[in-house]
């Protein structure tokens, strides 16, 4: 189970005041006596800037460098970079180009498509690349050539005409270093 703490309430603080505890802090310190503290109590093992540190001393202003001493130009210009940072608006999230669909393919290059992988199911592979090499020429369904070429060269790998075929595809692509390799492999079953 949790209880609410009951804290006092925060108070704003001004460039360069100094405080030295809260007020709940503050009365109590005033109750405690402190502990007596005799000269010499640090032992003689102590390093001298030890020591001068265990006497309390006041903080002089005067001598503080200026880069510790908060003056009202200072402020001002904080207030003048707060107010200038509350301007400035929030980058908008990166905006998604909507996917395009491709455009359907004309009637005539879904026809050469069908010829061509029905004439390779038939067993007809001169045909069948021939209408391969014709939608190759004409950039037609390049994506869809090549699966089905990659495919034919798979089931006929003795064939270097599949793997010529298959390069230009590649090639036509943009896959270069693919139709390299694919017409070296035909040049090597030549």
């Amino acid at each position: 189970v949790l209880c609410e703490a009951n804290f006092p309430e925060k108070t704003p603080l001004e460039g360069g005041e100094i405080i030295t505890r809260p007020d709940g802090l503050r009365e109590l310190a005033e109750d405690e006596d402190p502990l007596p503290v005799e000269p010499g109590a640090l032992g003689d093992d102590v390093p001298d800037w030890l020591r001068e540190l265990d006497s309390p001393a006041e903080a002089d202003l005067d001598a503080m460098p200026e880069w510790l001493v908060e003056s009202l130009d200072d402020k001002a210009a904080q207030e003048e970079a707060v107010a200038v940072m509350s301007r400035i608006e929030p980058p908008s999230p990166a905006t998604r180009e909507p996917l395009v669909p491709q455009p359907a393919l004309p009637a005539e290059s879904l026809e050469t498509l069908e010829t061509a992988r029905s004439r390779a199911r038939e067993g007809n592979l001169s045909d069948s690349l021939l209408a391969y090499e014709q939608l190759i020429r004409g950039n037609l369904a390049l994506e869809a050539v090549v699966e089905d070429l990659q495919s034919l060269a798979r089931q006929h790998r003795d064939q270097p005409a599949v793997l010529r075929v298959l390069g230009d595809g590649f090639m036509r692509l943009g896959k270069l270093q693919a139709a390299l390799d694919t017409y070296r492999e035909a040049l090597n079953h030549l």
